[in-house]
């Protein structure tokens, strides 16, 4: 076969495949079929100083990065490679039995410059858990990720919380902090599609989540190693969310305040 109609025969699968990974994303957004962070940035219910915070108001092209569920050995290591190589900082939020488990990763996430946060002591959406469970599973966590670094941000497990969390962030001085570009590393495999849904997505204050357990931090470092220089030719700064609320070109207004309780 001609060489030519072999590489357009290419193209044209490519084009293809994005299609229907656009396609499979916008069902599940518009049927509401997953409980991640894309349902979370509009449903969820009142928070610290009223809402928990989805994306900053920036005047400068500035966005924050944060990395779920980890650490995981095999793939934290290659996110850390990734983020000093484009030389971007992001916040982690961390699950408290794998902190305890691989201390050495924590130390390494600090020790590269990144911030850790509170994602709960295990994978598991933590408005699911029985009543007194969540505070239980919060503070332990908290107790764990103290010993490395002061803890400031909390997202809790599937992005979905009640009265009870609330109250206990407040008592540990944390903030809440979901995310408004989530390019469905859950759902979808293509790092691909999720390079190109953050590049088309993001805006100045935005907060990026991606994933890093079940082979998800192997995608996110191939996502990040994509779009990264890509952000940084449109003029982007990738920074933790602590260095995006510091930032003086950065306010924390936009915040969600509705839903669930």
């Amino acid at each position: 076969m001609n060489r030519s109609l072999i590489h357009r025969s290419h193209r044209r699968a490519v084009a293809r495949r994005l299609v229907g990974l656009v396609f499979a994303a916008m069902i599940l957004v518009g049927t509401g079929a997953f409980v991640g962070c894309a349902s979370a940035v509009r449903v969820m219910g009142p928070a610290i100083g009223g809402a928990a915070l989805y994306r900053a108001r920036c005047d400068e092209r500035v966005i924050a990065l944060t990395l779920d569920d980890g650490p995981v050995s095999g793939s934290t290591e290659g996110l850390l490679e990734v983020l000093d190589g484009a030389g971007a900082h992001a916040t982690f939020f961390l699950i408290g039995e794998r902190a305890e488990l691989h201390g050495e990763l924590v130390e390494a996430i600090v020790a590269h410059g990144h911030e850790i946060a509170n994602h709960t002591l295990q994978e598991t959406p933590t408005l699911h858990l029985p009543d007194g469970e969540a505070r239980d599973s919060i503070e332990r966590t908290h107790a764990i990720l103290s010993a490395y670094a002061d803890i400031h941000w909390f997202r809790p497990g599937s992005a979905r919380y009640n009265d009870e969390m609330l109250e206990v962030a407040d008592d540990l001085g944390y903030e809440i902090a979901l995310g408004d570009t989530f390019p469905y590393d859950t759902f979808i495999t293509s790092t691909r599609f999720h390079a190109w849904y953050i590049r088309r997505s993001v805006r100045p204050g935005s907060i990026i989540v991606l994933h890093n357990a079940h082979g998800r931090g192997v995608r996110a470092a191939r996502t990040l190693g994509q779009v990264l220089p890509l952000l940084q030719e449109d003029g982007y700064r990738v920074v933790s969310l602590s260095e995006l609320a510091a930032d003086p070109a950065c306010t924390l207004p936009i915040r969600q305040s509705e839903g669930t309780s």
